[in-house]
């Protein structure tokens, strides 16, 4: 049986560490959507 938590639920923090210089196409659309997710949460 799996129950909610009480309370806020933890913070996660991600990074995406990649080289410098400009992302390949996948990366960047990638990117993006993390992005947009991230605006939609907060």
């Amino acid at each position: 049986m799996a129950r909610p938590l009480t309370g806020r639920s933890p913070l996660l923090t991600t990074y995406l560490l990649r080289p410098e210089g400009e992302p390949s196409e996948v990366l960047a659309r990638f990117i993006e959507c993390l992005i947009r997710i991230s605006n939609e949460l907060y």
